[in-house]
């Protein structure tokens, strides 16, 4: 019995621990857009022609868009959210993705699989229902993350073309 209760706190430990370090990533990423926002506010606006202006207008957008992403992750979701739709409910628990796709009832049956009839208190499966809604969350920013580094990289792109214009001319 002590094994399903040391299971349930390591995965509570985890699921804890994955949204401190994904929120850690979101503020350190978005202390990077603000920074490269205002490098290129102060340096870049000069613009010579009118493919320049594009491809400024054009770069801006693209960190704007990241930024807000990023900062999208940060507003509170009330509802559940939608589980991912490409888990198997077979996958490892020790990632957010996969205990989001499980009901209450799976994720406690995982939980005391090799131990026999093991009945969770009202306690357990309070801290069970708070797994699985931390576990939503933190595959929520994991995924704005991923979106907005996706963003990133066309800014990326787009900024070296425009260094590129600006210093060749």
């Amino acid at each position: 019995m002590e094994k399903v209760e040391k299971r349930l706190d390591d995965l509570s430990q985890y699921v804890q621990h994955s949204l401190t370090f994904v929120e850690a990533k979101h503020g350190a990423f978005i202390a990077l857009c603000l920074v490269l926002l205002s490098v290129i506010i102060e340096n870049c606006m000069e613009v010579a022609s009118l493919c320049e202006y594009i491809l400024t207008t054009a770069t801006l957008v693209f960190l704007i868009c990241s930024l807000c992403t990023s900062l999208w992750a940060f507003y509170p979701v009330k509802k559940g959210g939608n589980a991912n739709p490409f888990v198997k409910p077979t996958d490892s628990i020790f990632r957010c993705e996969n205990i989001e796709s499980l009901s209450s009832q799976q994720l406690m049956q995982k939980l005391s699989e090799g131990v026999e009839e093991y009945e969770f208190d009202s306690f357990q499966r309070e801290k069970v229902n708070n797994i699985i809604a931390v576990s939503k969350a933190a595959s929520r920013k994991y995924r704005l993350f991923r979106t907005a580094l996706k963003i990133f990289a066309v800014f990326i792109c787009l900024f070296v073309v425009m260094l590129i214009l600006k210093f060749t001319r």
